[in-house]
């Protein structure tokens, strides 16, 4: 192979080990981004099912303690 064909072959290595690099980096802060968004919404749900807990707890307080003075003539 004479020396200008192996430079040409060298370079055209060199530009696609630099693009697949490129494409790993992105790749990357892609996945970044993306496990970003899922913990946000991750814990967004989380604090809704936690909220949504708490107010189904109250109602059933609510409904015993209406059911309790009911039974003893306060209301």
């Amino acid at each position: 192979m004479d020396p200008i064909t192996a430079f040409a072959a060298c370079k055209a290595a060199y530009s696609t080990i630099q693009g697949a690099v490129a494409v790993y980096k992105d790749l990357k802060n892609t996945g970044r981004d993306v496990s970003g968004i899922v913990s946000e919404v991750g814990g967004a749900l989380s604090n809704f099912v936690r909220g949504h807990d708490a107010v189904s707890e109250e109602q059933e307080k609510d409904r015993k303690s209406t059911r309790l003075n009911s039974s003893h003539g306060y209301i």
